[in-house]
């Protein structure tokens, strides 16, 4: 019997051994919501009457970027299938970098197999710019095409929102992927009225800084839009007049407050050089996740050993910025650039002061109308290299329902010589989500993926939070069902002995997730340490396992079904559309597994 295995040992949710897994599949059945379409593949004719094309996914997240697969069906006029015909596939780019960083067809079966299949697989390439990707395939002078979203870059600012006129002012302009990386050596442009537009590069922190003359415009807004990775943001800075002071910060709908160091480890500078820097992010936020303007903000670097190490933010000395103010996202940025000092682990602290006023941003108290933020951070001076390491065994914690298993964190120096008494940061992320089923066979005496595939394969979707903050943005919610998948609770990480490497350069990490979501989740976890060179960060991902004795156990697994849904192949939505959970009324036409919610 070949079916199709799932084993702890053995992993198998890879789109290549899932057979249909990133193109969607099935066989003649029925399908869930509609008509059937006269079963599957008969004498096959060599006359190709028209094309099904699926894709694995049609949304893609800018920060991971996995292959596309395309599936192809040829048909007869009866719907049947068509074995033995050609397929040709090709890619349009919009990528300004199509030539060398854009969307390419990796590998192809260019004859349609007895079911009247044929794949594509689809490297996205390496440019992270947001764009369309068209596949289309064409047999029997038919064609057909499918799109690729690629999204996730952002563009920040630091800026002062009010100006004096004819002074001299820089904006660090940041750009970034899903994941909050950098997106390095992009084009940006920059346009203002009256200044004119300006074409540059972002540097190796995915930053560029403009430095402009404010016109001598008082009482007049001055508008920049800034284009990059295939997106445009426009942002506005008011030339002052006379008297004029900025609108007060509008907190009747309460506010929520977040600082963020990206990352929270840099490498010090050597003389002269402004190469290594952190952004620093506060977000500002009313109780409803509304963002607050005009928010004033000051940065401090703190610590005992703050003086000592020195170095400078963007705006202004490290004992304390001008007063910024948030933009229309609620959101103040400003970058700390390292001197050539160190600094011992977590020793100093980026500290933002803020306030309703520029008096109580200033002052730094923490009284009902002006507060403080504060983010570790560590300045390091020597390069190091980070690894992430498992022995592959689970462990069944029976007392919280959960899997568990460990993983090795080492630190070394240049030299490969551990390094001891030094604080290790790591965080998971989740990837993608797997929606199916097990059934037991009998032959095997084991469960396994819907083993007769009758329904398909199982099938793997991208992350619905693209952006990794934990909240339903437009446009995320590609199933309707008023939830991000995968739930990133389902997974967490914790270090039994401390997040401090022992005499061997070692940090032990535990991940843990109930029973029922293993199978059914990939995740990334990424640490990292002392960071001197491009080494001090290291990743590993991995779909969340099951016990072998439990898929050997007759009784159902915990895992019989994915949480995250069962319905594998793309359903026949009939005329007069469904009602999602969400209140969207999706249209009659073919719906993909990755946009159902059951």
């Amino acid at each position: 019997m070949n079916i199709l295995k799932y084993r702890a040992t053995a992993l198998v949710l890879s789109c290549a051994a899932l057979l249909n897994a990133c193109g969607g599949g099935g066989g003649g059945g029925d399908p869930l919501y509609g008509g059937g379409n006269g079963g599957g593949a008969e004498t096959p004719t060599a006359t190709v009457s028209q094309l099904r094309m699926t894709l694995s996914n049609t949304v893609v997240a800018n920060g991971d970027m996995p292959n596309v697969v395309a599936t192809v069906t040829t048909l007869n006029s009866n719907s049947q299938a068509v074995s033995g015909a050609s397929i040709d596939y090709r890619v349009e780019d919009q990528s300004a970098a199509a030539d060398d960083g854009g969307a390419f067809i990796l590998s192809a079966v260019g004859t349609s197999n007895e079911t009247g299949q044929g794949t594509a697989t689809v490297n996205l390439g390496s440019d992270k710019s947001n764009r369309v990707i068209t596949i289309t395939a064409l047999a029997g002078g038919k064609s057909i095409s499918k799109t690729i979203t690629l999204r996730g870059t952002a563009i920040a600012a630091t800026l002062d929102a009010l100006v004096d006129p004819l002074t001299s002012k820089t904006i660090e302009f940041a750009v970034t992927d899903s994941n909050g990386s950098p997106i390095r050596d992009t084009p940006i442009l920059i346009e203002a009225s009256g200044l004119g537009s300006r074409s540059a590069t972002t540097d190796n922190s995915g930053t560029y800084s403009y430095t402009y003359t404010v016109p001598n415009s008082p009482g007049n807004t001055l508008v920049f839009n800034v284009s990059a990775a295939g997106v445009t943001k426009q942002y506005g800075v008011e030339i002052k007049a006379p008297a004029q002071v900025l609108p007060a910060p509008d907190l009747t709908n309460g506010l929520t407050s977040a600082l963020q160091a990206n990352p929270n480890v840099v490498a010090v500078n050597s003389t002269g050089s402004t190469a290594n820097k952190l952004q620093v992010v506060a977000t500002f936020e009313d109780t409803s996740g509304r963002p607050i303007p005009n928010m004033r903000v000051i940065f401090k670097l703190e610590g005992t050993n703050a003086s000592a190490v020195g170095g400078a933010f963007s705006g202004g000395p490290i004992t304390g910025t001008s007063v910024q103010t948030s933009d229309a996202d609620g959101k103040v940025q400003t970058f700390y650039i390292p001197g050539t000092r160190s600094s011992p682990n977590n020793a100093i602290s980026i500290r933002a002061c803020y306030g309703a006023s520029d008096a109580q941003a200033q002052a730094c108290t923490s009284s009902s109308t002006s507060g403080l933020l504060s983010q570790p951070i560590t300045i390091a001076d020597e390069a190091v290299s980070v690894t992430i390491g498992t022995d592959g065994l689970l462990i069944n914690e029976e007392a919280t329902l959960s899997y568990a298993q460990q993983f090795v964190i080492k630190v070394v120096n240049s030299a490969g010589q551990p390094k001891a008494g030094l604080t290790v940061s790591a965080q998971i992320n989740t990837v993608n989500y797997v929606k199916g089923f097990f059934e037991w066979d009998e032959d095997e005496s084991e469960w396994v993926i819907n083993s007769d595939k009758s329904l398909g394969a199982a099938y793997v979707c991208n992350k619905e939070d693209l952006d990794d903050d934990d909240r339903l943005d437009l446009g995320e919610d590609l199933d309707h069902d008023t939830r991000l998948e995968p739930i990133r609770a389902d997974v967490s990480l914790t270090a039994p002995n401390g997040w401090v490497t022992n005499a061997e350069g070692v940090v032990l990490i535990k991940m843990s997730y109930p029973k029922n979501v293993a199978s059914w989740m990939k995740v990334n976890i990424v640490a990292t340490s002392l960071v001197g060179g491009s080494e001090g960060r290291a990743s590993r991902q991995q779909y969340l396992r099951a016990l072998k004795d439990d898929l050997e156990e007759e009784a159902p697994p915990a895992f019989e079904y994915s949480p995250y849904g069962s319905v594998v192949v793309p359903v026949t939505i009939p005329s007069g559309g469904r009602l999602m959970p969400d209140g969207v009324t999706v249209p009659a036409g073919s719906l993909a597994p990755c946009n159902n919610p059951d």
